[in-house]
């Protein structure tokens, strides 16, 4: 293998049913008063917005919304969750999706400290020298803002798009939704190149409860599908040739 040296200080939580336990782990930072941050209505209609604030009021946690972020969130969004979060006076912003969700939230958690407008930090007017602390739950395996130190943010009125780095709005905390995340992990790190490695992911499918995979040949790819009852299902697709992979999986925590 390569060398290399990895740093993170998020905290990474995975484990089955974790959604039902966030309130916990929120909880037990000392937070008292979270604003959820979410988009357009998936989290809703999966249940995962649900489970969250359930685990949150069972762990005596308070919750604030702000709905509607959409892909490529917009800084008027950001504004308004600034006044949110001034007005209802909570200790930690709480996203609850993929990276738009947790970019709108960086954006909001260094922004109500700030007497200026959130956009001077991304004009490079402003420098962050303070924010609220950042716990999420991330709903997709490819976001990366889970654990980053970069915020992206439009600017509709002036056709921008822009970022902005600090170490200042790493989430402390962060809890993948599914499973898949770990299985994303490990094929997109080099998996399928023989079939030992084949064989490897495979048991590890198998060993978190999924059944015994169905082989598929077409197209010049090889796939393999594994169910797991009505609760859901993964998919791991090799690309011949190349080391492009798909991990998908829904409702598998």
């Amino acid at each position: 293998m390569n060398d290399f040296v990895f740093y993170s200080p998020t905290e990474f939580i995975f484990g089955k049913g974790v959604t039902d336990q966030v309130g916990e782990h929120i909880a037990k930072r000392g937070y008292k008063r979270a604003l959820l941050v979410y988009g357009k209505g998936s989290v809703v209609r999966t249940g995962t917005l649900d489970r969250v604030k359930k685990s949150l009021a069972a762990s005596g946690v308070e919750a604030v919304e702000l709905a509607g972020v959409r892909p490529n969130p917009e800084v008027g969004l950001v504004r308004e969750g600034i006044e949110l979060a001034r007005k209802e006076n909570v200790d930690v912003i709480f996203p609850v999706g993929g990276g738009s969700a947790i970019d709108c939230a960086k954006a909001i958690a260094f922004g109500v400290p700030y007497e200026g407008d959130v956009w001077d930090f991304f004009s490079k007017k402003a420098t962050i020298a303070e924010c609220l602390p950042i716990a999420c739950v991330l709903t997709i395996p490819a976001a990366g803002s889970e654990g980053s130190s970069s915020c992206v943010i439009s600017n509709d009125e002036l056709g921008l798009k822009r970022g902005t780095n600090s170490n200042l709005f790493r989430p402390e905390a962060a809890v993948p939704r599914s499973r898949a995340h770990v299985y994303a992990a490990a094929v997109s790190n080099g998996c399928w190149r023989d079939r030992h490695d084949r064989a490897c992911v495979r048991a590890l499918f198998q060993r978190h409860g999924f059944v015994e995979p169905h082989r598929q040949h077409r197209h010049g790819h090889h796939s393999l599908s594994y169910r797991r009852g009505p609760g859901g299902s993964c998919r791991a697709r090799e690309l011949r040739g190349s080391r492009e992979h798909y991990v998908g999986g829904h409702a598998c925590s």
